[in-house]
């Protein structure tokens, strides 16, 4: 992606360079200066579309690896609770010679979205709303994708400009149904809700701060975080410089302070935790 990234930046470069030779050449007529300048803006906004698109991309990769290593330590997890008859058949033959009567491992069905959300107390016509609202955000993007295959655009920055335009799955649901409902849904369908602090950098407001690796970030400015995307927005909002403060778990104890309005200078990951 970086690589991607450094291209497109160089070949812009390129571009202007060409726009200023151009300038001061006196051969080139006013018409064919028209035609260069309109060519470079054009490439210059399908270069800035393609740079959005990679750091959405860059964005979503991210997720994807940490909800990835959430997956292989349930994975991990489950493995330890299975029995070591389930896991090696040859052990259980052995096992079932030495004890009569012979055990039966009894397997259960996982709970579905909808038994997960009543477990948290979340009424039935909500969780009906709420997968409505979800179903019709994923259909606007099923649709959006089959007409630009099917006109030919898929890869045009129409589409990437079309595609950043329509909400995600779970876009609109924060809003009508509140932080409470939206944090519960986030965790029983498997999505990441909380932002852990991987590394603090040095000299960084952060720091100064107080805050330290693994230190999870609940609220910045009285606003609840669930995203990386939500904290790095709320740090561009309000006034550069004022103070806000900042709410952070800490070994499951809270821990409030403060920092200036602007970058807080720390790398992030995404993990699942069960509301309280």
């Amino acid at each position: 992606m970086s690589s991607i990234k450094s291209a497109l930046i160089i070949l812009t470069t390129l571009l202007s360079m060409s726009f200023i030779w151009a300038l001061v050449t006196p051969e080139i007529e006013p018409d064919q200066l028209s035609e260069i300048l309109a060519q470079q803006k054009k490439l210059v906004r399908s270069n800035n579309a393609l740079l959005n698109r990679i750091e959405t991309l860059e964005n979503s990769l991210a997720e994807l690896q940490s909800i990835r290593q959430q997956h292989e330590l349930q994975l991990s997890e489950l493995e330890q609770q299975i029995p070591t008859s389930v896991l090696h058949p040859d052990m259980a033959s052995i096992e079932a010679e030495e004890k009569q009567p012979e055990a039966v491992i009894r397997t259960t069905k996982p709970p579905t979205l909808q038994e997960k959300l009543v477990t948290a107390n979340i009424q039935l016509d909500t969780i009906q709303r709420i997968k409505q609202r979800v179903g019709e955000n994923r259909l606007a993007r099923l649709q959006l994708r089959d007409q630009a295959i099917r006109e030919d655009w898929i890869d045009s920055p129409e589409y990437i400009e079309k595609e950043q335009q329509l909400p995600s799955p779970t876009g609109g649901l924060r809003e009508e149904f509140g932080d409470q409902v939206y944090d519960q849904y986030l965790y029983a369908s498997g999505r990441p809700n909380r932002i852990i602090v991987r590394e603090v950098f040095s000299g960084s407001a952060a720091e100064e701060a107080g805050i330290e690796a693994r230190d999870i970030i609940l609220s910045y400015a009285s606003k609840l975080i669930f995203t990386m995307n939500e904290l790095q927005q709320a740090t561009t909002e309000g006034n550069s410089g004022e103070p806000v403060l900042i709410e952070i778990l800490r070994d499951d104890l809270p821990f409030t302070t403060s920092a200036p309005r602007g970058p807080l200078g720390i790398s992030m990951a995404i993990s699942r935790k069960k509301p309280e």
